[in-house]
């Protein structure tokens, strides 16, 4: 908590204080001048009494050159405490009769009247009251009264103390006044204000009591206001509590929706490319009409077969590639190769397309050193794509391939002439199934998934892809990527292994923890174990692994040493691993379809009843 010193009341109180301070100083100084003034006027007034009483008898001793008289009136004079010295000249400036403490402007004069003992001393800072006397209209001599500045101050000592000591009370007083009340009615007040902001925290509503029903002043209306706030930002909170309770279930809810379609595209697509390979192999033998029985229209028809089945089967790889990516099961599997020859090898093709088009293709490989490490899959599917966009989109002039290398990165340029993008499309161009203009889609083609897959796939690579371009002139794309050393990659792929199973083993003994139920399903048609898969993925007392052979199930409990663990599997024939597994696990076999074998604990007929096997599952784990 601050101190006093710390809030508005001490600065308001120090500015106040200050002035009062000076208005304090200014009015004592002005009542001591005052009374040295007063006491001043005192002092001369009595001078002039003496004046009055004693002007006639010494005018008439200096007359009659009456010594005796002159001496006596000079004591009387000297008898008052005020009187330091008394000097009487004649107009001529011929000493009467001096004595006492002068100024030491007497000294000047030494001419006497009378013959008498001279007792006189001289100082500076004398102050003197004259006055003249005159007999038959005329002066005939000049008195100086003499007394010491000090004289005053001596006299008014004792008033200036008081005068002193008053004000320090008064000081005194209106300081701890000024306290007092600056305290209560603003730094108490904005305490209580200070305090409830702090402790406003949009859960608990914060409200501030002044105590203050006499007189209702600004803080007063600043407390009201920061009550109303303090209201509002509570009933605010529960809002957006609320919402964000809603928006963590929808999040929730996407994250479970992008698994199914991550689920449903991996299976889907799997299943869907199995007969495509078929199809495009076929029909490239039957377009070649060895045996010429096939007429030029049916040879048409099957390039077109050939040539839909092909572009199916790159959607369909490019939708495998994004879900693994998605789900982070993508390895990159580093190799020493000759770059050069890839790179050579990988262009041949694009020469001749690019030949169809009537481009110029041209080629630059400065490499210091052709032996490099990359993964040559993942390496040669980022530079089709690259490559094979700059001719998709490039109607005249010329693509260009750069290859340099740096001591540190190998640098892949693809350089065209062609329709170039905008600078605020830039970004946009590597979002997943993203393209610039729907007219682009209806004129090239494609689902605007290349890119996206090419950038994660550079990031894997421990690279990037950047961009320069300018529309309606033409790209720059470039394949960036750090070299690696083969010890470096050896040693790190090493501990990836080490790493994973080490994850592997600590989820296992975390499902055992918790009472998981270890389930595994024999994948080897997605299209019956789409709906279970997913059905069981939503149970959160469930660890659910899938397979696309029993062999690998088999060496996965294997591996880990699975007890009471639930096989899921199509009805086979094929038995004698299964047999091996039941003989060496306490393991439960749940067939799917019909079988009189008794290697199944349990048989479910299609299509399956994802509730019926539930309950069986939480029977039998």
């Amino acid at each position: 908590m601050n101190s006093f010193t710390s809030f508005l009341g001490l600065e308001i109180f120090k500015k106040i204080f200050y002035i009062y301070f000076i208005f304090i100083v200014i009015y004592t100084g002005m009542e001591i001048r005052s009374k040295y003034y007063f006491t001043k006027d005192s002092l001369i007034r009595g001078f002039s009494l003496i004046e009055n009483t004693s002007k006639k008898e010494l005018t008439k001793a200096i007359h009659n050159n009456d010594k005796k008289r002159v001496q006596n009136i000079v004591e009387e004079f000297l008898k008052s405490k005020h009187i330091l010295g008394i000097s009487i000249k004649l107009i001529d400036n011929v000493i009467v009769y001096e004595k006492g403490t002068l100024s030491n402007n007497e000294k000047d004069f030494n001419t006497y009247q009378f013959d008498f003992k001279k007792s006189v001393k001289y100082k500076e800072n004398m102050e003197r009251f004259t006055y003249f006397l005159n007999s038959n209209n005329k002066q005939i001599a000049k008195v100086n009264i003499y007394y010491h500045k000090d004289e005053i101050f001596k006299i008014i000592k004792n008033d200036i103390i008081y005068i002193l000591i008053f004000t320090f009370v008064k000081l005194i007083t209106l300081f701890l006044l000024f306290i007092y009340f600056i305290y209560h009615i603003i730094t108490a007040p904005l305490k209580k204000i200070i305090e409830a902001t702090r402790n406003l925290d949009g859960v608990n509503r914060t409200f501030i009591d002044l105590d203050n029903t006499k007189k209702y002043t600004e803080l007063n209306e600043l407390a009201d206001s920061f009550n109303y706030m303090s209201k509002r930002v509570v009933e605010e909170f529960e809002k957006v509590k609320k919402l964000n309770l809603k928006l963590k279930k929808q999040k929730e809810d996407l994250i479970e929706a992008n698994e199914y379609k991550n689920f449903f595209l991996a299976n889907i697509s799997h299943e869907l490319k199995t007969p495509l390979n078929p199809i495009t192999l076929i029909s490239s033998v039957l377009i070649k009409n060895k045996n010429s029985d096939l007429s030029e229209k049916t040879i048409n028809e099957l390039k077109v077969i050939n040539k839909s089945a092909t572009e199916l089967k790159i959607l369909i790889d490019d939708i495998l590639d994004l879900t693994k990516i998605e789900a982070k099961d993508v390895k990159i599997n580093y190799q020493e190769v000759n770059l050069k020859e890839i790179i050579e090898k990988l262009l041949n093709n694009f020469k001749l397309i690019a030949a169809t088009k009537e481009l110029d293709f041209e080629v630059n490989i400065s490499l210091e050193n052709e032996i490099q490490i990359i993964d040559i899959l993942r390496f040669n599917q980022i530079c089709k794509n690259l490559i094979s966009n700059a001719i998709k989109f490039t109607h005249k002039g010329s693509i260009k391939i750069e290859v340099n290398e740096t001591k540190t990165q190998i640098e892949l340029n693809v350089i065209d002439t062609g329709i170039g993008i905008s600078e605020k499309n830039l970004e946009k161009i590597f979002y997943s199934f993203k393209q610039l203009d729907a007219s682009l889609t209806r004129k090239y083609g494609g689902t605007g998934l290349g890119l996206y897959i090419s950038k994660k796939l550079a990031k894997l690579h421990d690279g990037d892809i950047l961009v320069k371009s300018i529309e309606n002139e033409g790209s720059c794309f470039s394949f960036v990527f750090n070299k690696k050393d083969k010890k470096d990659i050896s040693v790190k792929s090493e501990k990836l292994d080490k790493i994973e199973e080490h994850i592997q083993v600590e989820n296992i003994l975390k499902n055992k923890q918790e009472d998981k139920k270890e389930i595994i399903i024999i994948n080897n048609n997605p299209l019956l174990f789409f709906e279970v898969g997913v059905f069981l993925n939503k149970q959160i007392n469930i660890n659910l692994n899938q397979f696309d052979s029993v062999l690998k199930a088999f060496e996965y409990i294997k591996k880990y040493n699975l007890e009471k663990t639930i096989l899921i599997i199509e009805v086979t024939k094929d038995e004698e691993i299964l047999k091996n597994i039941k003989e060496q696990f306490d393991i439960k076999i749940v067939g799917i379809g019909q079988s009189d074998s008794k290697i199944y604990n349990n048989l479910i007929s299609k299509p399956i009843d994802c509730e019926n096997l539930l309950k069986y599952i939480k029977d039998n784990s």
